[in-house]
């Protein structure tokens, strides 16, 4: 089996050490609980909860989560936001010393508050993850874009990318 590391509350399990004859994963992207209301925002995860819940009454363990993209939407609004995160990040000042590291906190910020939901954080627990980010990690298009190459925007990405290595790249293998 594999090894669990960390306290119950923030804890984490590696994948298993020998590999087995047969294993299953499960595959998401696209974690967008705010455009939902209520139970609905989870609704993905409980099915997912419930079908891993099921695989392993039958000996047929979901082995990992592979998560391809798109686990927070930093450039969207919701409804705690009168902007988005890209929005802000782009309206601090350059030239303060104090603005990479604020933008980083807002990414933070957004992880946070994407990732609070009792059952995603049960399954992060549960499984051993694996994950990649995707444009809505940063903003739509990602920093990939022409419109996406002046100081403010270029220092938006170096923030989304540090943040993203704390919150999703450390959940990787090597």
């Amino acid at each position: 089996q594999g090894q669990t590391l960390g306290d119950a509350a923030y804890s984490f399990q590696t994948l298993l050490n020998a590999a087995p004859d047969e294993f299953s994963f499960a595959l998401v992207s696209c974690h967008a609980p705010f455009k939902y209301s209520g139970d609905s925002r989870t609704t993905m995860w409980q099915r997912l909860s419930q079908e891993v819940a099921t695989r392993a009454e039958n000996n047929k363990p979901v082995s990992f989560l592979l998560q391809v993209g798109d686990q927070i939407y930093a450039d969207e609004k919701a409804h705690f936001w009168q902007s988005s995160p890209w929005d802000k990040c782009l309206a601090m000042d350059n030239a303060d010393p104090q603005t990479a590291a604020r933008r980083q906190a807002l990414y933070r910020d957004t992880y946070v508050r994407y990732w609070d939901f009792p059952v995603l954080r049960q399954l992060y627990a549960r499984l051993p993850q694996y994950m990649m980010w995707d444009d809505h990690d940063i903003t739509n298009g990602g920093g990939s874009g022409e419109t996406h190459q002046n100081a403010s925007e270029q220092s938006t990405f170096a923030a989304a990318k540090a943040v993203y290595r704390q919150f999703q790249h450390v959940h990787n293998p090597g």
